[in-house]
């Protein structure tokens, strides 16, 4: 309770604040009125109108405790209850009421990357990040494990959400890295980045056949469409030695997908990591592919790789073309082969100026690994965050299982 009132004995001037025919509408006296019209009599600057007042009431902001020896409990009041004299009427305000139990194992969600603002989690395949009531997924979401895995921020933390919050979607079926807002500045600034592609994002993906080559690139071209392009490969196994010895692409290479989904203007860079034999895939192929959006139109990665590079992702039964592309029926035993591996974004925090003094002044490096690094390309350097996760073993089980299969044959 933040704000505590009492009705007078001589009740309320109503004649100041409320107009006649509401007087005359809703039967008011001085000495009997409504809880709202009470509300904008008592305190008028933080109630200036009745929209005002009986919003507080409906949203259960309001208590009233009643003059009377039978009646002496503060109750929730509503809209249509009548104050009189000598009633007390208070304001209640939720101050910390943060969402955040004791952990809990059951849920496997590993947690990448947290601080006090924000986190970066490893979402599992055939999970879904917002739940649908509708669906029945209820407390199986992600937002819904949140409060149970993430660590609640320091008292001294301004604006913390009461529940973390997911700043944007994975699909169900694809597994990896999920940006996560503590508080609401860093829900609004992380939101904002992903509205000016600010966020750098990597997937690997194991697609069905030999892609399709589009627009070669170089490594300096990727880079300058503002993706995270390297000459490193993601963390999987080495090259069979039955594969074909091609089938590795230079790392200064790249490829450009600039095809339109919906209207909408649709990027996508990516390459070539390894490829194996399969008698199951079309071309005798299964290729292990590193892509990097630009832009994040709805299945963007599922449909670039299926309808422009015509090799659908391993496990896609949306456009994997079942019988059509080789046997992709037989290659979805793994689920969609699909993984946000790596993620890079400026820190929501630790770039204002509040920010950069805790960071200066008590932020230290741990074990020599640090998640941190220095954007000097403006002139005022930007602190980024960089996180990465190894390829789920899934990805190499089943090139090594179709592999196996395709030389016994």
């Amino acid at each position: 309770v933040v704000k505590q009132y009492t009705v007078p004995p001589d009740g309320l001037n109503l004649d100041s604040r409320i107009d006649q025919k509401a007087i005359q509408r809703l039967t008011l006296t001085s000495k009997n009125m409504t809880l709202p019209v009470a509300l904008c009599c008592l305190d008028p600057e933080t109630y200036p109108t009745l929209s005002r007042s009986r919003k507080a009431c409906r949203t259960g902001g309001i208590l009233i405790q009643r003059n009377s020896p039978e009646e002496q409990k503060w109750v929730q009041g509503y809209p249509h209850n009548r104050v009189f004299p000598l009633d007390s009427i208070a304001k209640q305000v939720r101050l910390s009421g943060l969402y955040y139990p004791p952990n809990d194992t059951s849920y496997n969600v590993p947690v990448v990357y947290e601080d006090d603002h924000f986190a970066i989690v490893n979402k599992p395949a055939g999970m879904i990040v917002f739940s649908n009531r509708h669906d029945g997924h209820g407390q199986h979401a992600l937002k819904e494990a949140l409060p149970f895995v993430l660590t609640k921020p320091k008292p001294n933390t301004l604006d913390v959400l009461r529940r973390p919050q997911p700043v944007h979607k994975l699909d169900k079926a694809t597994c990896g890295l999920l940006i996560v807002a503590k508080t609401q500045p860093a829900l609004l600034n992380l939101s904002n980045q992903f509205r000016e592609r600010k966020v750098k994002k990597s997937y690997t993906a194991l697609v069905n056949g030999i892609p399709r080559i589009n627009d070669v690139i170089s490594l300096e071209e990727a880079r300058a469409l503002n993706v995270d392009a390297t000459s490193d490969v993601p963390s999987v196994a080495p090259q069979s030695s039955d594969a074909d010895a091609d089938s590795t692409e230079s790392s200064s290479t790249w490829n450009l997908i600039d095809d339109p989904l919906a209207g909408q203007t649709s990027v996508t860079v990516w390459r070539t990591i390894k490829s194996c034999r399969s008698i199951n895939a079309q071309d005798g192929y299964l290729t292990l592919v590193d892509l990097k959006p630009k832009t994040g139109r709805f299945h963007q990665l599922r449909r670039h790789m299926a309808w422009v590079c015509e090799c659908p992702i391993v496990g896609d039964n949306h456009y994997d073309g079942g019988l059509l592309k080789g046997d992709a029926l037989a290659l979805r035993r793994n689920g969609l082969l699909l993984c946000s591996y790596k993620v890079t974004l400026e820190h929501p925090y630790y770039n204002t100026p509040a920010g950069r003094e805790e960071f200066d002044h008590t932020l230290t490096e741990k074990d020599g690994q640090s998640p941190f690094i220095w954007d000097y390309t403006d002139d005022k350097p930007t602190l980024l965050v960089s996180a990465e996760i190894e390829i789920p073993e899934k990805f190499q089980t089943m090139m090594d299982e179709e592999e196996l299969y395709y030389a016994t044959k």
